[in-house]
């Protein structure tokens, strides 16, 4: 990339309306790889900047949740270089990835955001099955582990990653996964995990 170009764009994504617009455009662009140790580097894919939920000020026990503006980036480059697989990338895309998983607050707890688990979740699963670990399938715990909704997260297992782990004979990680989704099927949750939990079982 252009050293001089690249500068000026690092400038202007410092204000917040064109770091959004910016992230936006990476989601959707052809190639978005080489981005990704640029951005690592300044720390805008750092799990510090994971958002918290917010609750609402008028409303007490009401929170939204906020989306992190990098996260379909990330998708787009995971989706990428599963296609174009490159040693490197993919090594960059795992510190990110084991990154996030080992982060914790000054609290010593993880940011429970759902949507960030949910599309980190899908950056793991388009990960080469060489490269995943028993770490990885413990971070679907950790995110089941949650306060809201795991509907989204609940749907990636069924649909996505059970089936990627059976396609490439990853039999201890599937057995993995299999404990830790039978374990969260023993508690009750609402009408729309279910659903997920038995579709995923009957499967």
């Amino acid at each position: 990339m252009d050293k001089t170009k690249t500068e000026k764009i690092l400038q202007y994504i410092k204000q917040e309306q064109y770091r959004n617009h910016f992230f936006k455009k990476l989601s959707e662009t052809k190639n978005p790889i080489p981005w990704l140790e640029v951005l690592k580097k300044e720390g805008y894919l750092s799990p510090e900047n994971n958002p918290k939920p917010i609750e609402d000020k008028d409303r007490k026990g009401f929170y939204s949740m906020p989306r992190w503006d990098v996260l379909g980036f990330l998708e787009n480059a995971s989706e990428y270089n599963k296609k174009n697989s490159d040693a490197n990338v993919t090594k960059i895309l795992l510190d990110i990835i084991n990154d996030f998983i080992e982060y914790q607050n000054d609290s010593e707890k993880r940011v429970d955001n759902y949507i960030t688990d949910w599309y980190f979740m899908k950056i793991i699963s388009n990960l080469p099955v060489e490269k995943l670990t028993k770490g990885h399938i413990s971070f679907v715990k950790m995110a089941l582990d949650s306060k809201w909704n795991n509907t989204l997260i609940l749907e990636h297992i069924g649909r996505v990653l059970i089936p990627y782990l059976l396609d490439n004979d990853a039999k201890d990680l599937f057995l993995e996964l299999c404990n830790i989704t039978l374990d969260y099927y023993q508690k009750g949750k609402s009408s729309s995990e279910e659903y997920w939990l038995n579709d995923t079982l009957i499967k």
